[in-house]
């Protein structure tokens, strides 16, 4: 969740802990769907967690197992905690609403306040050969990516042998900065942790879910009917992602 507690990033996660992949499938948070509790068209990110569930199982077809919220001062931390994520700058980028600037070029390693201003960047800016600064044109959908991208940085720093001090360090970033369902709370997590770390990050498959612009708000997004249900079938049966 941002900081007005509604989710700034919405991703479902699948882990296949014996086979070491996993699978990421971004939902827009300016998706509309239709309110558990009153039926009324909805941004799915103005609900709480335990509808945002309902709405996967019941709208999306995305059984969810367990439920885990991060907010930005958990994710500042991870990135920290991993020493920083690189990334590669082709031209400068800034977004003044959420604070990005990077203006050095070629592979740089990001702290946890740059990451943050990266992944929330709704309005990014790219400066052309011209001098001019050019507006990203895919907008939520365009930092969705970024957040994917980001994540397997991330992944890609955790990995290797899964060892106690990996596992502890991870847990307690996990117990100061997130949120869990009960089931995580009574004993999972850290059979989670160490799956999450066993993942090869090249083995990683990402993607958003298919949408359209919302009948009659240009602002909003709604599910692409036709091209949807092929991207959530592969990516609930572990297959890769059209």
């Amino acid at each position: 969740p941002d900081d007005s507690g509604r989710s700034d990033t919405l991703l479902l996660a699948r882990l296949d802990p014996g086979a070491g992949t996993a699978s990421l499938l971004s939902v827009p948070r300016d998706l509309l769907v239709s309110d558990p509790a009153t039926g009324a068209d909805v941004r799915v990110n103005e609900l709480g967690a335990a509808a945002q569930v309902a709405v996967a199982e019941s709208q999306l077809g995305v059984p969810v197992d367990h439920v885990v919220e991060v907010g930005p001062d958990g994710f500042r931390a991870l990135v920290d905690l991993v020493g920083g994520v690189e990334v590669r700058v082709d031209a400068a980028v800034r977004d003044t609403e959420s604070g990005l600037f990077l203006d050095e070029l070629g592979c740089v390693t990001l702290d946890g306040e740059e990451a943050v201003a990266l992944v929330r960047s709704r309005h990014r800016e790219t400066l052309d050969d011209s001098g001019r600064w050019v507006v990203d044109p895919m907008g939520d959908l365009g930092r969705a990516a970024t957040q994917r991208a980001v994540v397997v940085a991330a992944l890609a720093d955790l990995a290797g042998p899964v060892d106690p001090i990996s596992v502890d360090r991870l847990a307690g970033w996990l117990a100061e900065h997130v949120t869990v369902d009960a089931a995580l709370e009574g004993g999972d997590l850290a059979d989670l942790v160490r799956a999450a770390l066993a993942v090869d990050p090249a083995a990683v498959t990402v993607a958003q879910l298919p949408v359209t612009t919302a009948p009659g708000d240009a602002s909003r997004f709604a599910v692409d009917e036709g091209l949807a249900p092929e991207v959530v079938d592969a990516f609930r049966a572990g297959q890769p992602v059209p």
